[in-house]
């Protein structure tokens, strides 16, 4: 429609400066070549009625750009003044900032100022727009009905890339004039009503300057219910079993020439899992300076109630920001774990969220990370400190060589109620070390964790010590794993009864006498 707009000022300044004397149905064989040199390279029309104030056509195609069946279009020397139009379909693109509408660029919003021109009277029924957009590719259906100062509008949205990227949605609203303001309002819904968005905003047509303003209602996330991938279909390869409520507002500013955004999105104890890590009741309020590409102001700060990333990480609170190119600048982390403390320095994550995050871990107590481990039988105590470091990549979320060593000594008791098939054949050596954990008092302890989120996680124990009732006490070297989904396992915190464990014995060295 501002294509129309454009296009069509040229003719209606042909008509009152150089054509004023003559018959306007003179116009009529003069009209595509007026659109060609607007910049239309192929135009085809039929010209039905022409006249001082309206121009009907019909079975219009300029380009590839606009056609219509029927076009009906009413101006006045200062513009357009009425638009009627039947099968109307227009293609076009935008960069966020502007509208490509064939060969032209209109932005959303100019520097000039000029006459008010008034709310022209719009009448369309399903007019199509098919835009291309960084987001994909979008379709619009605009429906408008004029009235008394005022036009009512529906537009039905729907993504029509190959991937569907959103679910349909209607914005149904009204547009109303106050002198020289516009002003909108209106509501967007899914089809099956979970989503509601309130709009609201005005336009200045003396500085083209204006504002819109839309606040998301509250939606409630559940696992067996409503899911990011209900609006979002993409989202599951992100984001699966969310629990817990959203709700925002965006804010669109226009003026000078520049279009600005804004928003707030309120987590209020939203939990996930996202590349196979849990997180599990989210608090914070996300601040963006820029809704797409998005971009935030320095120090979002956020709290975790768990955190779990192959190995369970704790609960605790952090500090990021989301920059200019799209990465993930993690200001400070600090999580809470058995008593103890990991912390992360300042680090940087790529855009495609790929990096390295090296946990500093300080006083955790085994005694309090045994249970974690979901390991029957098994009991720790001491204290370790180390370095967990998790590896974010495309498969998927990982911690790679974790190195936890005692700072005083300790114990570790194995007491199962049944030995697991994978030691009861494993030979006199076996045997001994079953013996020696259970009561074995260490000197050193050396932890070695490897695991994938959502998978296996394997534990290697290095320790030194004796069983003061094995051998008169005589020291032992150890060596063993054990094998499990600590991550998932570590879900009994919150009262998820935990999975079957395997320990493994490592065949070779178990026991250094």
């Amino acid at each position: 429609m501002l294509a129309q707009r454009r296009s069509f000022l040229i003719l209606s300044l042909a008509l009152f400066l150089g054509l004023g004397a003559t018959l306007p149905w003179l116009l009529a064989p003069w009209l595509p070549e007026i659109l060609k040199a607007a910049g239309f390279k192929r135009v085809e029309l039929v010209v039905e009625e022409t006249g001082w104030t309206q121009l009907s056509l019909k079975d219009v195609r300029l380009d590839d750009t606009i056609s219509a069946k029927r076009l009906s279009i009413g101006f006045s020397l200062f513009g357009l003044s009425s638009i009627d139009a039947v099968n109307l379909t227009l293609k076009a693109g935008t960069d966020g900032q502007s509208l490509t509408l064939g060969h032209m660029t209109i932005p959303f919003s100019s520097k000039g100022s000029g006459p008010v021109l008034g709310l022209p009277r719009i009448r369309l029924d399903r007019a199509k727009l098919d835009l291309a957009t960084d987001m994909g590719a979008v379709q619009a259906l605009v429906s408008a009905e004029p009235g008394d100062g005022s036009t009512k509008i529906r537009i039905d949205l729907a993504s029509i890339d190959k991937v569907e990227r959103f679910s349909s949605l209607v914005l149904t609203g009204i547009v109303t004039e106050d002198g020289p303001l516009l002003r909108f309002a209106g509501r967007l819904n899914d089809s099956a009503h979970r989503l509601t968005l309130n709009l609201q905003g005005r336009h200045d047509q003396l500085d083209n300057s204006g504002e819109a303003n839309l606040i998301l209602e509250r939606i409630d996330f559940t696992p067996s219910g409503l899911q990011p991938e209900s609006l979002l279909p993409q989202a599951v390869a992100y984001i699966q079993n969310v629990s817990g409520p959203l709700e925002g507002d965006m804010r669109f500013v226009w003026q000078k020439g520049k279009l600005e955004s804004s928003a707030t999105i309120g987590l209020h104890g939203l939990s996930f899992e996202a590349k196979g890590a849990k997180v599990r009741n989210l608090m914070g309020t996300l601040s963006l300076d820029r809704v797409w590409p998005l971009r935030t102001p320095a120090h979002q700060n956020f709290s975790v109630g768990m955190l779990t990333a192959g190995v369970p990480l704790g609960s605790g609170s952090f500090s990021f920001s989301i920059e200019e190119d799209g990465a993930l600048s993690i200001k400070r982390a600090s999580l809470n774990l058995a008593e103890g403390k990991l912390r992360l320095d300042p680090t940087r994550i790529a855009p495609d969220m790929t990096g390295r995050l090296d946990f500093q871990a300080k006083g955790i107590n085994l005694e309090h990370l045994a249970p974690l481990m979901g390991i029957e039988g098994i009991a720790l105590d001491g204290i370790v400190d180390g370095t967990i470091p998790v590896i974010l990549d495309k498969t998927g979320v990982k911690v790679a060589k974790a190195n936890l060593v005692t700072s005083k000594p300790g114990y570790v008791r194995y007491r199962p109620k049944a030995v697991p098939d994978a030691l009861q054949a494993g030979g006199e050596g076996v045997s001994l070390m079953l013996a020696a954990l259970k009561d074995f008092r260490f000197d050193d302890l050396t932890l070695e964790l490897d695991g994938q989120a959502g998978g296996e996680t394997t534990v290697f124990f290095h320790v030194k010590g004796r069983n003061p009732g094995l051998h008169n006490g005589v020291p032992f070297e150890l060596n063993f794993r054990l094998t499990g989904p600590l991550d998932r396992l570590a879900q009994q915190a919150w009262g998820i009864v935990s999975l079957p464990e395997t320990f493994e014995a490592i065949p070779h060295d178990q026991i250094k006498p």
